[in-house]
C-alpha cells in the first residue's frame, strides 16, 4: 500500500468517525426529547420496575444520577423501560391511545 492509498483510507475513517459522532449527539438529543416522558411514566406508576439485568440499578450506579434526571434517560435506557412495559402489560394498554 503506498502512502496515497493510506491516506485515503485515513480521511474514509475520519468521515466515518465523523458520522457517527453526529449520530451520537443526535440519538443524546433524542433521549433528551423522550426523558421527560420515563419520568412522567415512573411517577404516575408509583413504581421503579425491575429490568433486565437490572439495568435502572447499574445505571444509577454507573452515573450517580437518579431516575428522575432526565439526563438518567439515554436511548438504551428508553427501550429498556418501554420492553419492560411491553412484557408486563397486556397489549391492550399498550396499544390504547
Amino acid at each position: 500500500m503506498n502512502d496515497l492509498e493510506f491516506t485515503e483510507l485515513l480521511n474514509d475513517l475520519k468521515k466515518a468517525s465523523d458520522k457517527i459522532w453526529e449520530a451520537k449527539l443526535a440519538l443524546h438529543d433524542l433521549s433528551g426529547v423522550y426523558a421527560p416522558l420515563c419520568i412522567d411514566l415512573l411517577v404516575k406508576s408509583r413504581h421503579i420496575p425491575k429490568l433486565i439485568n437490572n439495568r435502572i440499578e447499574r445505571r444509577q450506579t454507573e452515573t450517580g444520577l437518579d431516575v428522575v434526571n432526565p439526563d438518567f434517560w439515554d436511548a438504551e435506557m428508553i427501550i429498556a423501560l418501554h420492553e419492560y412495559f411491553e412484557s408486563n402489560f397486556p397489549r391492550e394498554v399498550m396499544n390504547a391511545g
